[in-house]
């Protein structure tokens, strides 16, 4: 398990990369009209929420050497909204959209992570312990 620490000295100069965590405005104005659907309906939201003490977050993910953290933070998601719903906190494989989600160049795309799964109803998705993280894209493989 990682923590906090380990990742304070990433910079553009040490890993290369600006940022891999990117939305794509033209495929994405879904986060745009949520958030003007709140906003219109004028939800109030508390100043602090921590989900950690729902007991809704996994642990700290490593993404190592390699723009990977498109995935990670996607399979993040993806655990917490199904430990909200079900009341069950899962440790998903972010292996799997890393080899199975179509991205540009080294970096993925979050968004495209969510397609990919709403595409397959959800089915597609594996516990990490059926897919190991190995941290690049390899081949598609989908574990039942």
């Amino acid at each position: 398990m990682s923590s906090l620490a380990s990742f304070n000295t990433l910079s553009v100069a040490r890993t290369g990369y600006p940022s891999c965590l990117r939305i794509s405005m033209r495929t994405s104005p879904w986060w745009t009209q949520k958030l003007e659907s709140l906003e219109a309906q004028k939800v109030k939201l508390p100043p602090k929420f921590d989900w950690r003490s729902r007991g809704v977050v996994t642990p700290i993910k490593s993404q190592g050497k390699f723009a990977t953290c498109w995935a990670l933070a996607a399979i993040t998601v993806l655990e917490s909204i199904h430990a909200i719903k079900t009341n069950k906190l899962l440790v998903l494989a972010p292996q799997l959209l890393l080899d199975c989600v179509k991205s540009t160049k080294q970096f993925g795309w979050v968004d495209k992570a969510f397609q990919w799964v709403i595409s397959s109803s959800g089915s597609a998705i594996s516990l990490e312990k059926d897919y190991p993280y190995v941290g690049f894209p390899g081949r598609c493989r989908r574990v039942k």
